[in-house]
């Protein structure tokens, strides 16, 4: 599944790793004119608590950002429980990225899709 990412909706779709049992492996299409971070969690709640969300970094320490399509990229195994791409920033009228996300494996050997993350509140 895909999802498109726009200004309206690209820091509430959030996909959910806990059924990967490797490195999850993704593409990022589209035609975005900012770059674009990979944000990941733990906070299993549907609005993220800010304090909980930190963007991928490079080995100096800044930011790890796409400013054009690019792949494959890898999460590495065990990252986070929950990743997002965004721009932080507004995006001008059409502009959008479209995470792809492929060959990873389960526990069980069956390729992994992240799934969206629900909307539903858990419960603590």
């Amino acid at each position: 599944m895909s999802v498109v990412l726009t200004g309206i909706n690209q820091q509430l779709e959030w996909w959910e790793l806990t059924g990967a049992a490797e490195t999850v492996q993704f593409n990022l299409d589209g035609d975005f004119n900012q770059p674009v971070s990979i944000l990941v969690s733990n906070d299993p709640a549907y609005l993220k608590d800010p304090l909980s969300v930190h963007a991928l970094t490079q080995d100096d320490g800044s930011a790890l950002t796409y400013s054009a399509a690019a792949g494959p990229l890898r999460l590495p195994f065990g990252i986070a429980l929950f990743v997002t791409f965004s721009s932080g920033g507004a995006w001008g009228a059409g502009t959008k990225c479209t995470p792809r996300f492929s060959n990873t494996l389960d526990a069980n050997g069956r390729p992994f899709i992240p799934p969206l993350q629900t909307r539903e509140i858990p419960v603590r």
